[in-house]
């Protein structure tokens, strides 16, 4: 008899399951759930758990058979195919998206934010048409074909939720903390929910010539949209460089940590350590059945 497994990472409400079959979590009738998993639930106020109807080992693990499953304050699910990566891949993203030294870091606190809502944009009249064009695109041709993202230009300024704006920083106090040298920089802010909810590009024109202009803001709004660090020692050409002159290509690795970041087959705006965490048992679970299939279900909004 094949089972039903399920690992809920508290962390954020994002849930993993593992199935041989695809069923709605509402129609399941019984749910196994390894004892560990089992007490987390019942400390979580937030979920309303099935009753437990016994139990049985299985690879020297007890699991407890719960009758009903379990809701989340009856809130609808996405459920999303877990996206695996290897640890190379990993390795790279987390000092991108959490800015640690790499999957072994302790001391990074940083979360994983993302734009949840659609992004909104509103140019100020000192972006010449050209820049406009560029930008826009760079959104259409690239951008808004990764799932999730959503970007559109607005003409009133009131409807944004992002503005682009090249000005003189000398008279700009605000990004003179962001930018070392001043000449550039983008600005973003998130929700207690780690979901960025607005955002910026300032560039001086006049500190910046005219060819890199467009690399700048190409470059920038890309980091901006999931508050990206650049790595050291990169090639100062690459998206996830922290060298800011030049020529800035975006390659197949920067595009695919992009597609990563606003995957929901991960879950959404954790820390680096539940981060690790939701990945080491989603591979648990493969290592204990290669023919299960994990899904992460999102409560949606």
């Amino acid at each position: 008899m094949r089972y039903y497994f399920v690992l809920v990472l508290i962390f954020n409400f994002c849930f993993v399951f593992s199935q041989t079959a695809q069923n709605e979590i509402n129609n399941i009738q019984e749910i196994p759930i390894p004892y560990s998993n089992y007490k987390e639930l019942k400390k979580n106020s937030k979920l309303s758990l099935g009753d437990s109807i016994g139990y049985f080992i299985s690879n020297k693990d007890t699991l407890i058979r719960i009758k009903g499953g379990f809701v989340l304050n009856k809130k609808k699910f996405s459920n999303v195919p877990y996206e695996y990566k290897d640890e190379i891949f990993l390795n790279t993203y987390v000092k991108i998206a959490f800015k640690a030294t790499n999957l072994n870091d302790t001391i990074s606190k940083n979360r994983m934010v993302y734009w949840k809502k659609p992004i909104k944009i509103f140019y100020t009249n000192t972006v010449p048409k050209t820049n406009r064009t560029t930008l826009n695109n760079f959104i259409k041709d690239t951008l808004n074909k990764i799932d999730s993202l959503d970007i559109s230009i607005v003409n009133n300024k009131k409807f944004a939720n992002y503005i682009i704006d090249f000005i003189d920083f000398k008279r700009d106090n605000q990004f003179k903390t962001i930018s070392k040298n001043y000449n550039e920089g983008y600005f973003v802010v998130w929700n207690n929910k780690a979901q960025i909810i607005r955002g910026e590009i300032k560039i001086d024109t006049d500190k910046i010539e005219n060819t890199g202009i467009d690399d700048i803001l190409k470059w920038r709004f890309y980091q901006s949209l999931g508050n990206f660090k650049g790595i050291k020692n990169l090639p100062c050409q690459s998206y996830l460089s922290d060298c800011n002159t030049g020529r800035k290509i975006l390659d197949k690795e920067a595009l695919e940590i992009l597609s990563y970041h606003y995957s929901y087959g991960i879950c959404k705006g954790t820390g680096l350590k539940e981060f690790k965490e939701s990945h080491k048992k989603a591979k648990e679970m493969l290592k204990f059945d290669k023919k299960n299939k994990l899904i992460f279900s999102h409560p949606i909004d």
